[in-house]
């Protein structure tokens, strides 16, 4: 109750004092003129640029997971796995799967991280239901030093075909285009 009434004494004060002081006596003069510009309907400047789609980076379907990837409608049944510590650089992903081959299946996959950043996540194991995955992230997480996480699987994680980098979830192959030849007269 006293922290209300000194509110209230402090709100009539501060109106007492903006009363006998006006804006112009205290040098805030300007203020109103910057809060009305400010506030005022912008006109476009010719020098800004619209954005467009070709500012943003963009990879092919499959190829570099997101985090929403690991997310999952409601309603529509995933196959569940974990996802182990935070997203590495390769060396570091691979030095985590090997401390991880006694206790579970694990691989990497390409990740881009919410500030458009490359780099590699480690995925592992494979469930059908949320219990058996919870039992296991109970066993586990002792054992390992970094967080699991249950995620929903992505379907090319749940292909698990790795590429000649050893990366699952690889960008599709490239096109080959039909070269011109010409024959010898």
């Amino acid at each position: 109750m006293k922290y209300v009434l000194l509110a209230i004494v402090f709100l009539a004060l501060g109106y007492a004092i903006s009363m006998f002081f006006p804006p112009a006596t205290v040098g805030l003069d300007g203020l109103q003129g910057e809060i009305d510009q400010y506030l005022s309907p912008q006109t476009e400047d010719p020098a800004a640029q619209p954005v467009t789609s070709a500012d943003f980076i963009s990879y092919p379907q499959d190829s570099f997971l997101t985090e929403s990837d690991f997310l999952s409608v409601p309603g529509t049944v995933k196959p569940l796995g974990f996802r182990i510590g935070v997203p590495l650089d390769v060396s570091a992903a691979d030095t985590l799967i090997e401390r991880l081959q006694t206790l579970l299946p694990a691989a990497r996959s390409r990740y881009v991280t919410g500030n458009e950043k490359q780099a590699v996540v480690v995925i592992g194991d494979n469930f059908s239901d949320r219990d058996d995955a919870t039992k296991a992230l109970r066993d586990l997480q002792p054992l390992i030093k970094e967080r699991i996480q249950i995620i929903y699987l992505p379907d090319c994680v749940v292909a698990n075909q790795a590429d000649a980098e050893g990366f699952i979830c690889a960008p599709p192959p490239p096109e080959e285009t039909p070269t011109d030849s010409v024959p010898a007269t």
